[in-house]
């Protein structure tokens, strides 16, 4: 089965998780916008509570809702006038983006493999096809990702959030779109290595001209003697052809 994480893909299109300390002073309101934009996860947050220092707990003494802290209901909230300190990671990818990039690539490629796609198994230079399918997956997952991209506005926000000067935005646009073919061209070449109907196909087109190049029976041993003739991952006798 494929195993794709979201932390693969944000390495791979070199967006990872970074860590921030965001420290605010509680008034008595509901809600407190973290600095960086795109929270992946909560690590931690301390502060005063009932004039002692506590460990807030994520889902019950606050929540995240849409990079905000969020105390509505919480069961236990710092006290007031004290500071608060929050843990957290952030990345230009945000965890919703990831996701839905993530379960989309997998569906998506699962499809083009096929059902006949040997899950499971190991060839006879000893490659995991769950290593192969999950390796074609990613870069499935990065075209969904930079397509995803090209139609947000997390980085303009980011920066009118800071009072910076936005660049050229429809530019910003056309190059996440330009990543989009590129990692769409990674897929289709490496799913068309890795797809067993695929290369079944290009072995018995094969396999006719290297018997006629040398004689009858010859010629078939010397093409399955290339391949170390009978390949585990198929069930065809054409070889190892991974």
């Amino acid at each position: 089965m494929i195993t794709l994480t979201t932390t693969q893909v944000r390495n791979l299109l070199q967006m990872p998780e970074r860590p921030y300390e965001d420290v605010r002073f509680y008034d008595g309101s509901k809600y407190y916008d973290l600095e960086r934009y795109e929270i992946v996860r909560i690590l931690s947050m301390s502060g005063t509570a009932s004039a002692t220092p506590y460990l807030f707990r994520n889902g019950i003494d606050f929540n995240l809702n849409y990079d905000s802290i969020d105390f509505t209901g919480g069961a236990i909230i710092p006290d007031i006038n004290t500071a608060f300190t929050t843990d957290y990671t952030f990345s230009r990818l945000g965890s919703s983006l990831a996701s839905s990039a993530v379960s989309n690539a997998i569906m998506i490629t699962t499809f083009d493999l096929g059902a006949k796609f040997p899950y499971g198994s190991t060839s006879v230079d000893g490659q995991s096809t769950d290593q192969l399918a999950t390796f074609v997956c990613a870069f499935k997952a990065c075209a969904e990702v930079v397509r995803g991209m090209s139609v947000s506005e997390i980085e303009i926000a980011h920066k009118i959030r800071r009072g910076s000067v936005l660049f050229d935005d429809s530019k910003k646009t056309s190059d996440y779109l330009d990543e989009t073919v590129k990692w769409e061209q990674y897929y289709k070449k490496y799913l068309s290595m890795v797809r067993p109907l695929g290369m079944i196909r290009g072995f018995q087109m094969v396999r006719p001209v290297a018997e006629n190049m040398v004689v009858g029976e010859v010629g078939r041993a010397v093409f399955d003697g290339l391949f170390r003739g009978f390949n585990s991952l198929t069930g065809e006798p054409f070889g190892g052809i991974f």
